[in-house]
């Protein structure tokens, strides 16, 4: 079913590979180690809740407000409108957050959050640096939930 969904839509395909060029392009500023055991997953968690609240509540410059500066340049309001208005027309209006799993990826802090909505699950990458601010955002799965 996932790989009929991205044959029917050529703009959710393009979006989602022009955000993963995006955070491949970003290069970490600060080299230093992070150490794994200090991280605060919950307050990333919720920053990431945060960032897809904007988009739910359709306010979409308050979520490109979370953005760095690679991202700011990158993707517009109206293009983040786009994308999420793709989401919504597959998976249904937005439920309620579901589950959030956690990695840190090169320096990046990545929390994969999945939301229930009206017809199916959405998996969101959000991916911070070590700013707080959003330097990725991907699609990453559309699951059926309990």
């Amino acid at each position: 079913m996932k790989n009929k969904l991205f044959l029917k839509r050529p703009a959710l395909i393009a979006g989602v590979f022009i955000l993963l060029l995006f955070i491949a392009g970003c290069a970490g500023e600060n080299n230093e180690p992070i150490d794994e055991s200090q991280i605060q997953w919950v307050q990333y968690n919720e920053r990431a809740e945060a960032f897809i609240s904007f988009m739910v509540s359709d306010d979409f410059d308050g979520a490109v407000a979370m953005f760095d500066r690679t991202m700011e340049r990158s993707l517009s309001a109206p293009m983040l409108k786009a994308l999420w208005d793709e989401i919504v027309q597959h998976a249904g209006g937005f439920i309620s957050f579901h589950d959030a799993d956690n990695m840190l990826a090169d320096g990046y802090f990545v929390c994969d959050i999945t939301s229930a909505h009206e017809n199916i699950g959405v998996t969101l990458r959000v991916v911070f640096d070590r700013n707080d601010l959003v330097a990725g955002f991907f699609i990453i799965d559309y699951p059926e939930l309990p």
